[in-house]
């Protein structure tokens, strides 16, 4: 703690640690006394809050200027102000992975035969009207053996390539086959796959 007269600066002393003290005894009487600390890095605050009182009176204050009084006690904190903390308040993503598969039997193979290809859509409306996802998610011939050009097989299954995340709700699938020159094409009906999801979710992680 020092004043502002030349005489004082012996009165300078260091703190180091958190909730450490001093006391210096022996001060004139006066008001232009200063506190201060030295410049910190890192996450500290710069300048720290430095309050100051003299016993039996509620007047704080600052760090500079505050009063030495005879037969007195003026006591002075300095509040450094560490690392930030952040509010923080977790929210539920009630979202659930679909994905679907077709396996088709009683293919005629033979040669000569052109490509056949499966491709699933997902809706959110039973008039499948309303798409769900992206191309991606539905890519056609996913892990089918259907789509070779010729070959012996007459069964072969597909599959949607990602799962498609959806929210609470009733989905609904068709899946469409393009069949070739030697097997006719169809499509799914939209209430032949219906999916319903309801995650149920509460509280927060705040």
């Amino acid at each position: 703690m020092t004043s502002g007269s030349s005489d004082l600066t012996q009165c300078k002393g260091s703190l180091t640690n958190d909730g450490g003290s001093n006391t210096i005894d022996g001060l004139v009487q006066g008001t232009g006394y200063t506190l201060a600390e030295d410049t910190l890095g890192g996450y500290w605050q710069s300048p720290p809050a430095i309050a100051c009182k003299v016993d039996g009176s509620s007047t704080s204050y600052p760090g500079t200027g505050f009063p030495v009084v005879a037969a007195g006690t003026t006591r002075c904190k300095i509040t450094n102000t560490a690392m930030a903390i952040p509010t923080k308040v977790t929210e539920h993503s009630a979202t659930t992975k679909l994905q679907d598969s077709i396996t088709i039997t009683g293919l005629l193979r033979a040669a000569g035969e052109t490509a056949m290809t499966v491709t699933f859509k997902l809706y959110s409306d039973s008039g499948c009207e309303t798409e769900v996802g992206g191309a991606g998610d539905k890519l056609a011939n996913a892990g089918i053996a259907l789509y070779l050009a010729s070959g012996s097989a007459t069964s072969g299954t597909a599959s949607t390539v990602n799962s498609i995340l959806v929210n609470n709700g009733t989905y609904y699938w068709r899946v469409a086959f393009s069949g070739n020159n030697y097997n006719d094409a169809f499509t799914t009906s939209c209430a032949g796959e219906v999916t319903t999801v309801s995650v149920t979710t509460s509280g927060t992680g705040s």
